[in-house]
């Protein structure tokens, strides 16, 4: 039983993994109604990963390729009707994503089995001119890059494509006067001058010193170093040695002491004599 849990953990995981994986894919958008009618809102190739299992439900949604054969499908349930509050709606948008390869023909929706909408993936038709169901994946030729199709493709052209946010696409934020953390002087020297803390190392010869080149390979970061004095350390004289001055003796000392001798000498004469 412990191996079985582990091997359904081991498949689910490996599902959610495949999933994730980033892949071609066509992007469905429609309006579905109650009475089967259906209107296509866009219908794009794009990268991205492809829908999560959305069944069991009454309708499929399928790409099949040239010989009628299903490539790919996905069946789901639409309900028409909201609870929180309660109204019927006779209309719902979807958007379905399904893997796409070079044998796919054509997307086909069902509903209980009835074939209710099918559309040609025919994505490029060349003729210059960036239509709804194209963009710079499908067709580049009419799309080139910057143009606004639904897709970024992050480019650095000089364009900035108005389908990424300005982070996603370098060409946004050059102009803007701010050398931000993605730009430097190779790709936008208008926001990043020579000489400019960017992390690239410019080495051009302009009288600024390239924070971002090591001491020897901008030369004017050498020639910095070598017009630049080098700070000298002071010289310090040690304060003199402070000396103590000896005492000296009062006048008559010696005289007062050898005058004591000499009475106490008498002294003693005296009373021997006695």
């Amino acid at each position: 039983m412990r191996n079985e849990f582990l091997l359904l953990t081991i498949l689910g995981m490996l599902t959610l993994v495949g999933n994730a994986v980033s892949i071609e894919v066509v992007s469905i958008e429609l309006e579905v109604y109650q009475n089967d009618s259906v209107v296509l809102n866009g219908i794009f190739l794009t990268e991205g990963t492809k829908s999560a299992p959305l069944g069991p439900g009454d309708y499929t949604v399928k790409v099949i390729d040239k010989k009628g054969s299903t490539l790919t499908q996905e069946n789901f349930t639409l309900s028409f009707m909201y609870e929180y509050p309660l109204k019927i709606v006779d209309h719902l948008p979807i958007t379905i994503r399904l893997p796409y390869s070079e044998e796919s023909d054509k997307v086909v929706l069902l509903h209980s089995k009835k074939t209710i909408f099918e559309y040609s993936l025919t994505f490029c038709n060349n003729n210059s001119a960036c239509e709804k169901s194209e963009n710079y994946i499908s067709c580049p030729k009419d799309c080139p890059p910057g143009s606004s199709d639904g897709y970024c493709d992050r480019e650095q052209d000089g364009k900035c494509d108005p389908d990424c946010a300005t982070e996603a696409d370098i060409d946004c934020a050059c102009g803007d006067g701010t050398c931000g953390e993605q730009e430097n002087y190779l790709s936008c020297p208008s926001d990043c001058p020579s000489g400019s803390a960017d992390n690239y190392c410019d080495g051009i010869s302009d009288g600024k010193c390239d924070p971002d080149c090591p001491g020897d390979v901008d030369s004017d970061c050498i020639a910095l170093a070598a017009t630049t004095p080098t700070p000298t350390t002071a010289a310090t004289t040690a304060p003199a040695a402070r000396t103590t001055p000896k005492a000296t003796p009062s006048p008559g000392f010696e005289a007062i002491f050898a005058l004591a001798t000499l009475l106490i000498l008498s002294y003693l004469i005296r009373q021997r004599r006695r």
